[in-house]
């Protein structure tokens, strides 16, 4: 098989390395070129159910790069002739190998980024391959991303580094999907998204949204003959103040929508790319800031079980005290009672009914008999039931300060 290729097919070929818009194809007959480039190896293409994608391999980079395949045989090249008898008998000396820590021609890559240095560790990469669903989503609807056509394919690239890097990192990746829905009253079915975020990134806590768009600046809103129509008839301006208008600079934002956004736009001095890693300090900070939220909230849930054991215990305790000085409350008001009792029937003993009576005289004095009798039984130091339970543990003082710091327990009838 010839594996050279004709200007047709190398155009193709450098269309998908650098990322196949299938809006702008370089020949309407791009996919029979493609197929050509698949024989030879240097793509891999996809056409399974209805949809068409075509990726670069390394065969077909090695062809951008040095304009022959890579399996192209070599054509024979003359043999050197010694310049002297002395020449046949001297081996060629090798060039020792390059330390295995040391690039070589062969490894080293030039940084497309000449950016600040913090960037090192954020790779963007050339071309989208092996594309997560989340990037898949905003490739295949261009409408996501709310910028001009010459700035998509740069905003996918940078919304691609953001998904590899957090999938080397091991965070997670979810996309926002879209649905089909039916208009209510045409039946029109159109595509819509759930939100205007674009994937989230979580590091472990906190998911944060992503969001890429062009920077806006506020102008003076210009009104339009509509506009001054409707002020002169109805007497009101329906118009806005100022309009946004989109900037050649791109903005974006982490974390919109939860705890406030991180803005990274571009500047005259440096681009997106350049601060990705303020990207990610902010989904690890906001992952941080959730676990220290979680554990305050853990340790007050603990210090206020702690604080609720405590005051139960308190309350069982203060509960017991006043029961006890409830049964020396009523015991100090039955023996006054028996002693104001005791004086009473003293004081009937030396008096006797003013009649002549002898049957109002015998009934008086078994009256009088009973009553001695029943002040006897009746005495509380004899009869007084003890309270149960162990001595409390409590001080007056100390029952005193939480009846008065418990004054609304008493209030709602819980306690007499």
């Amino acid at each position: 098989m010839d594996l050279s290729l004709n200007e047709t097919q190398l155009a193709v070929l450098k269309w998908i390395g650098a990322g196949p818009d299938l809006d702008d194809p370089p020949t309407p007959a791009f996919k029979t070129s493609a197929i050509a480039l698949r024989s030879r190896g240097l793509i891999e293409l996809d056409r399974r159910r209805g949809r068409w994608n075509a990726v670069i391999v390394a065969k077909g980079e090695y062809y951008l790069e040095h304009g022959k395949h890579p399996d192209a045989a070599e054509p024979p090249s003359a043999p050197k002739q010694p310049r002297g008898p002395v020449a046949a008998h001297v081996k060629p000396k090798r060039e020792p190998a390059p330390p295995a820590n040391e690039p070589t021609a062969a490894t080293t890559t030039t940084p497309t980024n000449t950016g600040a240095a913090a960037n090192a560790s954020i790779p963007i990469p050339a071309q989208i391959r092996n594309a997560h669903a989340a990037i898949r989503e905003i490739v295949d609807h261009k409408s996501r991303v709310d910028v001009p056509t010459d700035s998509l394919r740069r905003a996918h690239l940078i919304l691609n580094a953001l998904v590899q890097e957090a999938l080397r990192r091991d965070w997670t990746v979810t996309p926002v999907l879209s649905s089909m829905r039916a208009d209510t009253w045409t039946g029109k079915r159109e595509r819509v998204w759930p939100s205007d975020n674009l994937f989230s990134i979580d590091a472990g806590s906190a998911p944060a949204a992503v969001r890429l768009r062009m920077r806006q600046r506020k102008v003076d809103h210009v009104p339009t003959k509509e506009d001054i129509a409707h002020e002169e008839r109805y007497g009101y301006r329906r118009h806005p103040k100022h309009d946004f208008v989109p900037t050649d600079k791109m903005r974006l934002e982490i974390g919109a929508g939860a705890y406030g956004s991180l803005v990274i736009e571009d500047t005259v001095a440096t681009r997106i790319e350049d601060k990705l890693e303020r990207a990610f300090d902010r989904i690890q900070s906001m992952t941080n800031d959730a676990i220290a939220r979680a554990e305050a909230q853990r340790q007050y849930a603990i210090e206020e079980a702690e604080r609720r054991r405590r005051a139960e215990a308190m309350r069982v305790r203060a509960v017991h005290y006043g029961k006890w000085a409830s049964a020396l409350d009523d015991l100090h008001a039955a023996f006054t009672k028996h002693q104001e009792l005791g004086a009473l029937v003293t004081s009937l003993r030396g008096r006797t009914p003013d009649t002549d009576d002898p049957e109002l005289q015998e009934q008086f004095e078994r009256y009088l008999e009973w009553a001695e009798q029943h002040l006897q039984e009746s005495d509380p130091l004899i009869t007084f039931a003890l309270p149960e339970g162990e001595t409390p543990d409590l001080s007056y003082s100390q029952w005193q300060r939480w009846r008065f710091q418990n004054q609304h327990l008493f209030a709602n009838g819980r306690f007499g």
